[in-house]
């Protein structure tokens, strides 16, 4: 496998490029993150087995919308491959630092200038991708409150049913998600679609964004997820709503939009995410 990364390396700097040296960055007990380097030029590369090739074809796709945008900082795509028993991704490479006011200020204002990006009329994407290792379904659709209800909280329960995980009244939680989102008046904004600390960095400044389980839906909902798993920095939804403010009851709908990653983190995870969502599937049910 090493030796096709280092051709398609090559390919791409029109130069032999050779592997000196290569460190894991984090690891999961299926996928691996490396930095790897000739010495001089460092890229990023993420490896599974082969089997995540539509995961990483998905990831690869999303990147490469975003930097079509041109209004948000994403690592520059190399190849996405396979060898005979693996799948990996190459991007480019940053040594992220620790964040600092103005990098938040920035990051806030590229998703501000991705949420007005573009005009689309339909909510959901092209195709299916992945939100972390789930399958996270795109069926284009003119109705905000039915897409989010069906495509987001509905498949979710289900998934967390076919686990092993009930939550009883799966109709009746579908159904008042619908009645709740079904007066929003919502303008399809491209968004980031998995928003959390861990797929945002920052160096010199900037911020990158990665990642992404893009679609065209409420921004709201990326918004939700940056105050859901270790909260971005206060003056990140500061600089946010200067640029592109809120509607002002957009805290209303906040626990339905992390409901969903709530819901996926309990069906990957498990543990203390179940009475989360029983949580707030009592505040939904009791609005």
């Amino acid at each position: 496998m090493w030796s096709r990364v280092c051709d398609i390396i090559s390919h791409a700097q029109g130069e032999t490029y050779h592997i000196s040296k290569k460190f894991v960055i984090r690891q999961t007990d299926k996928v691996r993150c490396l930095c790897i380097s000739n010495g001089h030029t460092p890229f990023f590369i993420k490896i599974a087995e082969r089997d995540h090739q539509e995961q990483f074809q998905a990831e690869v796709d999303n990147l490469k919308h975003l930097q079509l945008s041109q209004v948000v900082n994403t690592p520059e795509v190399i190849a996405v491959e396979n060898s005979s028993a693996m799948s990996f991704i190459v991007l480019q490479y940053f040594a992220f630092e620790p964040a600092a006011r103005l990098g938040w200020q920035r990051a806030a204002q590229q998703l501000a200038n991705c949420h007005q990006y573009g005009e689309q009329s339909m909510f959901g994407w092209d195709q299916d991708n992945f939100i972390g290792a789930t399958l996270q379904p795109n069926r284009w659709q003119s109705n905000w409150s039915s897409f989010f209800s069906e495509q987001r909280i509905g498949w979710q329960l289900e998934l967390n049913a076919e686990a092993g995980t009930y939550f009883p009244g799966i109709d009746k939680i579908i159904e008042s998600v619908r009645q709740q989102l079904h007066h929003h008046k919502v303008t399809p904004s491209l968004l980031h679609g998995d928003l959390w600390r861990g797929n945002i960095g920052f160096c010199g400044q900037q911020s990158y964004f990665f990642d992404p389980a893009c679609y065209w839906g409420d921004r709201e909902t990326d918004i939700a997820m940056t105050q859901l798993f270790e909260p971005f920095e206060a003056c990140f939804l500061q600089t946010y709503q200067h640029q592109y403010p809120l509607p002002q009851d957009f805290q209303a709908r906040q626990d339905i939009y992390q409901l969903y990653h709530l819901l996926n983190h309990n069906l990957l995870f498990g543990g203390c995410y179940f009475e989360q969502c029983q949580q707030y599937i009592r505040r939904i049910l009791s609005p």
